[in-house]
């Protein structure tokens, strides 16, 4: 697994589905999305939708 710190692809590229999962931290969400990865063999991008917890 690699991971990149952005900048995004654009939405109109890659967008085939997207979750919204409520986790409590970065870590949490790497791990999800990890295991996705795995199964997916696609890349995934990691996204915050509310708060402040993912930001740098």
């Amino acid at each position: 697994m690699a991971a990149t710190d952005g900048p995004f692809a654009e939405l109109k590229e890659v967008l085939a589905s997207f979750a919204v999962i409520d986790v409590s931290g970065r870590e949490r969400a790497v791990e999800i999305a990890s295991r996705i990865v795995e199964v997916l063999g696609e890349p995934i991008e990691i996204r915050p939708i509310m708060g402040e917890e993912f930001t740098a």
